[in-house]
Formats: structure tokens, sequence, C-alpha cells
């Protein structure tokens, strides 16, 4: 989830099972460029579950509040995550000077006004600012993840430390107390008869028979769909729930999209399946798949941007005076309509930049009526082909062209996907109703 602050903040990464975002109040003014460098930054601390070890290490430190090991443990491993999150924003092919030049213009903008949460990691944090440029101009820094091999080997050199340490602190001392013994007085031999050795035929048991072998099962071979999850314009999209559903016994499985927009299910019977993702902003997808033994199916799904949608309500009648009324208002919640901005698209809403209010009829109404239009939102924010919408109920003429005459006067800001202008639809619900 992508979330922007009122006030100037850090942007950071926060959450443990459903991680998001916060950027500051002034990011929607920023260069595309900028937003690239601070998404990958942050994408990097989400797929690398830097919060979930954050919060760890701050319950660490309070459990152990004396201990100095502790405290370095935990300042090594905050500046050791911002390394590795500055490796992957290089390593996507941005250059370190434009890099550097990016952090400093952040932490600028946000001098000595707020500080970050402890476990939330920032992007442009002031005590590892200078280290981490001093990083990423080096040229020769080997900035390659480790490898599986190199992961064993430091968790193996690990355990060969820690376990023998935890081992000599955890074991009881042990304390021998030699006692004086006497040895038994010698015992007198028993004679023992002992009976003949020799079994006869009918004691003698039959040999039990051998069992016969038997032939090992054939392996089971599970299929899978491991697939990608783009936007209209190729672009990968993190963050989208997809969910497979098996037709022949109703189970559901859910899995998220990685920062690179892929999803996998592993372990499939052999049967039909059906396949639908979501992600806030983007109209919904649904597909179905027969999967055979061994299949390994690779499918590509493009979420397309979603319909804005808004809601107007027009009371007609003439407005009575009521002193309770005055004195005690009655307050009225409307909910705001849902935007499209999500990360992994990249999506930037369209803003209303001209709006014009339906008005009441000469006559007024007598009963509740909704018009509901349809329409596209072009890519320089003019609404075009506003019609009534087919799936609705037709209303009354006057009241469908006073509807039409006024929306269709409305503008907007370009809508936005990675940077670029595009159309998106758009439907207005004006519901006209009579004054209480």
């Amino acid at each position: 989830m992508l979330l922007q602050g009122r006030t100037h903040t850090q942007p950071v990464t926060y959450g443990v099972t459903t991680p998001g975002i916060i950027l500051p109040a002034d990011a929607t003014f920023w260069s595309d460029a900028r937003w690239h460098i601070v998404l990958r930054h942050e994408l990097a601390h989400i797929a690398r579950c830097d919060a979930a070890l954050q919060v760890t290490s701050e319950v660490l430190r309070i459990l152990q509040p004396l201990n100095p090991l502790v405290w370095l443990a935990c300042r090594r491993l905050r500046q050791e995550s911002e390394y590795a999150c500055d490796d992957e924003v290089l390593g996507s092919g941005v250059r370190p000077t434009e890099y550097a030049t990016h952090l400093l213009d952040v932490a600028k903008h946000l001098s000595g006004r707020q500080v970050s949460m402890a476990a939330a990691p920032a992007i442009a944090h002031p005590s590892t600012l200078e280290r981490r440029i001093v990083a990423m101009l080096q040229t020769t820094r080997n900035r390659t993840p480790l490898t599986r091999r190199a992961w064993a080997a430091a968790t193996l050199a690990a355990l060969s430390l820690s376990l023998p340490l935890a081992a000599a602190g955890l074991a009881p001392a042990v304390i021998l107390i030699l006692e004086p013994q006497v040895a038994p007085a010698p015992a007198a031999p028993v004679a023992v008869a002992t009976p003949p050795t020799t079994p006869t035929p009918e004691a003698t048991p039959a040999p039990a028979p051998r069992p016969a072998p038997v032939s090992p099962a054939a392996p089971r071979q599970a299929g899978s769909i491991a697939g990608q999850v783009v936007d209209q314009m190729g672009g990968t999209i993190p963050g989208a729930t997809v969910t497979l559903v098996d037709k022949q016994t109703s189970q559901a499985s859910t899995a998220i999209t990685d920062p690179a927009g892929r999803f996998a299910f592993r372990d499939l019977t052999a049967g039909d399946y059906e396949i639908s993702g979501k992600l806030s902003g983007f109209a919904p997808f649904a597909a179905s798949f027969t999967v055979t033994p061994g299949a390994a199916m690779n499918p590509r799904f493009t979420l397309a941007v979603g319909t804005l949608a808004e809601s107007i309500t027009v009371l007609c009648g003439p407005e009575t005076f009521s002193l309770l009324g005055a004195l005690f208002p009655v307050l009225h919640a409307q909910q705001t309509p849902s935007t499209p901005i999500r990360v992994g698209g990249l999506i930037r809403e369209p803003k209303k930049i001209r709006d014009v209010r339906p008005i009441c009829p000469a006559g007024g109404v007598t009963s509740e009526v909704l018009v509901a239009l349809t329409g596209t939102i072009d890519d320089t924010g003019e609404l075009l082909n506003v019609a009534l919408d087919d799936d609705a109920a037709v209303p009354p003429a006057e009241l469908a062209n006073i509807a039409l005459n006024a929306v269709r006067q409305w503008r907007f800001t370009p809508t936005q996907l990675n940077g670029r202008p595009i159309a998106v639809g758009i439907k207005v619900n004006v519901t006209f109703r009579p004054r209480p």
C-alpha cells in the first residue's frame, strides 16, 4: 500500500504482515526519476523484510538495554540494510551520481523537520547518509548479492561459533564425589543342571516365509502455474492479489505478486482451475486453465487501469428554516471516492480542475431519481463520450439532460501510468432527491 503524508516526513517502509510505503507531502511534485529511485529503494526493503527485522532488533534492545554488543549489532543491521537497498537501486541501472543527488535533495528538504520512526527503514537517514554516498560512489565495490553457497558458509560459520559458546554457558557443572567401596565376598559355587541342548524335531520351528518384494509406486507428477502480472504498458505490478480456485474441490489458494510482478502455485493435481487477480486502481482479471500431470504453465496477465466513479446528490425543493436545526446542525459524512493510486504500474490519479454541479429542474422532483452516466477522460484530461449508462434504468429526459450538460463541462488533469498520460473510463451517478 502506498500512502502520502500531510507533512514533510521521511519516505519510509512500514508494516510486518501487510507492508506499505509512506511518502512525504511534496512527493506529488517529484520527477519521474525520483519516483523510480525512491520506490525501488523502498520495495527492496519490503522484499528483504527489513521492517520485521528492525522491529525484532528494537525488541532485543529493550530486553537487553545494558548489552553493548546488542546495540552495535542493531546499528550495523540498519546500516547494512540500507547498503543492500542502495545496491539494488544501482543494480537497476541508476547512475551513482544521480542517486546521490536525489538522496541529498530529499535529506535537504527534511533537515530539522522530523525524525523518522526508529523501527521504520528510511531512505535518507542523516546518521548513515554520508557513509552510503561514499559507498555508492565506489566503482570497485562488489554489489552482487550473496549466493546460496555463501549464505550456507556464513550460516555454518555462525553456528560453529555460537553453538559451543551457548553449550558452555548452559551446561550444568558436574561434581564427582568418590566414596570408598567394600568389595563383596565371593559367593559359593552352585551346581545347576543343564538340560540337553539338542532340540527335538517337534520343537524346531519352521522357517518364516520370505515376503515378496513390493514394487515402488510411480512418482506423482504435479503441475504448476507460475505467471506474471503487468500493466497495460508492460510495467511489472507488485502487491497484486492472485487467487487460484480448484473447480473440483472449490479449494482456494492466494498469492501476492513480488516486486517483479511474479506469482507461483506449485504441486497442483491435474484438473481445471480458475485464476483471478485484483489490485486497487486496476480492473480485475479472470482466466481458466486445465493443468495436466507435469505441466508447467507460465501465463502473463495484463491489468488495465480501472474506471473512476463519482456520486452526486442534488436536493430539490425549498429549504425550510428550523431553529433547532440552526442551533444543532446535522453533519453528513460523505465517503471519498476510491482513488487508483498504487505502486506497480505507478498510477497517478486525475484531479478535477473544473466542476459544474447539476441544478434542480424548474418543477422540482417528487421522488428520488438516479441518472447513471459513463464517459472517458482522455489523455489531455477532457471528458468525452458522456452518455447514459446502458445497464441502468432510463431516467426522465429533463433530468438526464441536466446531468449530461453539467458533467460534460468537467475537466481533469491527465491520468498518468508510469509517467505517461493515458485515457481512463469514468462513471458518474447523479441522484435527484426531494429536500426533506
